[in-house]
């Protein structure tokens, strides 16, 4: 049995709501972070709604408020202009998105040039390389190359699991298990949001990801979801397409974004369903067994935040 719950939230948060839609904006703040999305200014504090959902930033902290092109839009323009085999510049880009807290995108570009340029510095640094004998690797794969086993939290030399005891063992499993379904989680995540991202690449990709859990897990709800957000994409490029296209004379003055929140949960009850015998603890059949029966769901929940194209009247 699998279900899948698909909910197309419009969320723009109270303040915003009473805003006109306006091309996105730029925050740099004291620290040199940049935050991008539809700013309101309310008193001492800018209200900002951006693709990971609602903030506020003290006025105080901002050093420079940019009235700017979306960043979508911007991406679009940098990718249409590089030619397929440029590895360099599509690496500077994956380190621009990741620069501007764009991380899923950027990881997954920097991938995509590597693809390219197996030994391009840029994008193993976009990804958290690391330089190890001569080789490339993830932090996780240098300290498996140096002999360390990973169990739970942890990294063990192979004499230091084997000393470990019944417990640390025990406690280690479930924790793995635990960790795998987060990973999970995170995993279907980060596909969805990159089905989302301006890039045909990327979203390809976010596809063949979400598309290939699936399949492993042998899950019809990541299936549908997938079918879910690629119809809200084509949605999402269709009001684009319309806004981008509005002119004055139809009372249009303008076009923009706001963002929407994308909400869906999967579940799926796991087969076999686990029976255990037990005996009732009091009463007439004190001590008969009994078969009890415990479903249980796996369930996945995405949270991730779109630009909707919007026209102002």
């Amino acid at each position: 049995m699998a279900r899948c719950i698909l909910l197309l939230t419009l969320l723009t948060g109270a303040l915003l709501l009473a805003a006109p839609p306006a091309l996105a904006d730029i925050l740099e703040l004291d620290d040199g972070r940049l935050i991008e999305g539809v700013v309101v200014q309310a008193d001492d504090l800018y209200h900002v709604q951006s693709r990971f959902g609602p903030t506020s930033v003290p006025v105080a902290r901002v050093k420079k408020h940019v009235k700017a092109r979306a960043v979508d839009e911007q991406i679009r323009e940098h990718v249409a202009s590089l030619a397929p085999d440029d590895a360099e510049n599509r690496a500077l880009l994956a380190r621009w998105l990741v620069d501007l807290g764009r991380e899923e995108e950027g990881r997954a570009m920097a991938t995509a040039v590597l693809d390219l340029d197996p030994e391009s510095a840029i994008a193993h640094e976009v990804l958290g390389h690391v330089r190890h004998e001569g080789h490339w690797r993830t932090p996780d794969e240098a300290k498996r190359a140096e002999g360390l086993e990973r169990h739970g939290d942890r990294w063990y030399t192979p004499q230091e699991w084997a000393n470990q005891g019944k417990s640390v063992r025990e406690q280690a499993l479930e924790r793995e298990k635990q960790l795998g379904k987060e990973r999970l989680q995170d995993d279907v995540n980060r596909a969805v949001r990159l089905m989302l991202s301006p890039d045909p690449t990327l979203r390809k990709r976010g596809r063949a990801q979400l598309d290939g859990m699936a399949k492993e897990f042998d899950n019809a709800s990541l299936a549908e979801l997938a079918r879910n957000v690629d119809a809200y994409v084509r949605k999402l490029d269709e009001m684009a397409a319309a806004a981008a296209m509005a002119t004055g004379p139809s009372g249009v003055t303008g076009h923009g974004t706001v963002m929407g929140e994308i909400r869906a949960t999967m579940s799926k009850l796991k087969r076999p369903i686990e029976t255990f015998t037990t005996s009732l603890a009091g009463g007439p059949f004190a001590g008969a067994p009994v078969k009890i029966q415990l479903p249980e769901l796996e369930v996945v929940r995405v949270r991730t935040v779109a630009a909707i194209p919007v026209v102002v009247k």
